[in-house]
């Protein structure tokens, strides 16, 4: 921030220099002005070059050390490539799990079976419509019990319904995103949940072992 205000002074100076010194461009002087318009020139790159790196959109990846855990819980393996890639590109260091019901995702979640060494995941993205045990279910169960109610849940569908927003909701869910038909749209949106809960959000980091 110094830099670009001493820069954006002296490229005034020197700006203001040059309009005294062209009356006398043809006189002794005209050295002189040589010498301020490449300065002026140099002055300008620099404040350009300031302007665009303090400007820039900050690197997420800095101020996150440790990798973020991810659980969604999804049937679909496009959808789940696609929030990959999405994550992928938000920049965010994030470890991504894929649970395809709600039964797997408590399984997951209590490290039962062949989850036996799973992390405890810091956001769970879930869809609603899954065989064996649908998002609903696994709301009711998961925010019932309470090693697991205190993990964020966003419900990721492609439901429109009203009564399936408010009950998500009346279930404990942090979040409600339907899922966008169009593919740039749906990436751009997983990158804004990424962006959301793993940068501007603080979550809990403790029980993570």
């Amino acid at each position: 921030m110094l830099f670009r205000v001493i820069f954006s002074i002296a490229r005034g100076v020197t700006g203001f220099a040059i309009l005294l010194l062209k009356p006398f461009k043809h006189s002794p002087y005209q050295r002189n002005l040589t010498l301020m318009l490449q300065l002026n020139g140099i002055l300008c790159i620099l404040v350009r070059y300031i302007n665009k790196v303090s400007d820039a959109e900050p690197n997420l990846t800095v101020e996150t050390v440790h990798p973020f855990d991810l659980l969604l819980v999804e049937d679909e393996p496009a959808d789940y490539h696609l929030v990959r890639m999405a994550l992928k590109e938000s920049k965010v260091l994030c470890n991504l799990h894929n649970a395809v019901d709600g039964v797997d995702a408590l399984d997951f979640l209590r490290r039962e079976g062949e989850y036996h060494q799973a992390p405890r995941p810091d956001l769970i993205l879930l869809d609603l419509n899954m065989p064996r045990m649908d998002g609903r279910e696994f709301l009711e169960v998961a925010k019932a019990d309470p090693d697991l109610k205190h993990i964020p849940v966003v419900v990721l569908t492609t439901s429109e319904v009203e009564r399936d927003v408010i009950a998500s909701y009346r279930l404990g869910a942090s979040g409600y995103i339907t899922k966008p038909v169009d593919m740039d749209q749906f990436v751009e949106a997983i990158r804004q949940v990424g962006i959301y809960w793993f940068t501007l959000t603080r979550l809990p980091r403790e029980d993570k072992a």
